[in-house]
């Protein structure tokens, strides 16, 4: 009787061994599986954080490359404008000179008939050709600062706005890092804590 119980309890105490070292295997397993599945979302989170980033890095540099050539043509547009005034200023200098050359020819056509009342006049008219010459210069070279300035300015604004898209761009691309950042440790979190979670529940078995 009591050689049965010794061998009853032996035959026990190896099926507990053998399911003891059964959960044992299959907690090494699980774990080993928990870190292939770890690695793979870990690695899949890297290569989506990648494809985000070159996707705002593409995003940022066509949205430059759209501001330079905006300024650009807007440079081109003001120049283009600043140059038909010009041409329209040149156009009425030139009709200006005409007119001089033709009054002056009338001078000397009346100086040479002596009429000394027509010549007061033509002189009159000559003067005031002389001073509508120096106001186109002076328009000319008022119309000159102000195509310097305009450029100027319009240069400003739009460097402004480049600077401050690409500063937008660089805290919307620091958003996503840290929000990608935050992703992976809750991740990593939820990971370990099913980890736990499963080796308590094995070693309670």
């Amino acid at each position: 009787m009591k050689e049965r119980l010794i061998k009853e309890r032996d035959i026990a105490e190896e099926k507990y061994n053998q399911k003891l070292e059964q959960l044992h295997n299959e907690m090494l397993e699980q774990q080993k599986l928990n870190e292939e599945n770890k690695e793979k979302l870990l690695a899949q989170q890297q290569a989506k954080f990648e494809q985000i980033q070159r996707e705002a890095e593409e995003t940022n540099r066509k949205r430059t490359e759209e501001l330079k050539e905006q300024l650009r043509q807007n440079k081109e547009q003001a120049i283009e404008k600043q140059n038909e005034l010009f041409q329209k200023q040149v156009s009425e200098q030139e009709e200006n000179r005409k007119i001089t050359d033709e009054l002056k020819e009338q001078l000397r056509q009346n100086k040479e008939q002596a009429i000394e009342k027509q010549n007061e006049f033509l002189q009159r008219q000559l003067s005031e050709q002389e001073a509508n010459r120096v106001r186109t210069e002076e328009l000319r070279e008022r119309l000159r600062q102000s195509k310097d300035q305009a450029i100027e300015k319009q240069n400003e604004l739009f460097q402004r706005q480049l600077s401050e898209q690409i500063a937008a761009n660089e805290r919307q691309h620091s958003q996503m890092l840290e929000q990608m950042r935050r992703d992976n440790e809750s991740l990593r979190s939820a990971i370990n804590n099913s980890n736990r979670d499963r080796g308590s529940r094995c070693v309670i078995s």
